[in-house]
């Protein structure tokens, strides 16, 4: 008798998304040719492509996309598999989800795009590749902080750079009226600050208080 392929269990993982998470690449192929739901998701809403993404198993997620995983799958906080790579640095992984089409410029609950999780946590090789393959620089998220911003406050001057030099924008502002330049200043980042003003940022731009 064949055993039955997309048993879960109470958390709502099955041997796919186990195998997944571990990145046994073999398994993961026998239990995809056997038929195996790659698109069931968890409790939390993760698929086996997610949880292979976040723990940057790059063979793993390159078959399940062969296998046509949704790419593009949210769980419950509205983060997809490119997402949680690009928070995780996982390039190799990025790489590939990019080549097979995920949608770039997804935003989760928050607001935040792959991007800026990436530049948030100073994963500078996955900004690269992000801004290369056409990602929005300027995307803001629900407290209208930009890419740019969160490098700038984070004093991240290798993703500042980045960021600006592919043309992000260095005014835009919060609700409040914080631009990038008055983060980094706040924070006392003086290369970043440079960086910002011999890119144009408005010195005389001022916020609401």
């Amino acid at each position: 008798a064949g055993a039955e392929l997309n048993h879960a269990d109470e958390q709502g993982y099955t041997a796919l998304t186990f195998a997944s998470l571990h990145g046994h690449e073999a398994v993961v192929g026998r239990l995809v040719e056997a038929e195996d739901d790659p698109n069931h998701a968890t409790q939390q809403g993760k698929t086996a492509l997610m949880v292979a993404s976040e723990n940057g198993h790059e063979a793993v997620v390159g078959r399940l996309v062969e296998a046509g995983a949704e790419l593009n799958h949210a769980d419950e906080q509205g983060k997809t598999a490119l997402m949680v790579a690009s928070e995780n640095g996982h390039e190799a992984v990025v790489g590939r989800l990019v080549e097979a089409g995920a949608e770039l410029n997804h935003a989760d609950e928050q607001g935040k795009t792959a991007l800026m999780v990436a530049s948030e946590n100073g994963h500078e090789a996955v900004v690269e590749m992000l801004v290369e393959a056409g990602a929005d620089l300027n995307h803001a998220d629900e407290q209208g902080k930009t890419a740019l911003m969160v490098a700038s406050e984070n004093g991240d001057e290798a993703v500042v750079e980045m960021l600006v030099e592919a043309g992000a924008n260095v005014n835009h502002a919060v609700e409040q009226g914080k631009t990038a330049l008055m983060l980094a200043s706040k924070n006392g980042y003086e290369a970043v600050v440079e960086m910002l003003v011999e890119s144009g940022a408005d010195l005389n731009d001022a916020d609401e208080q």
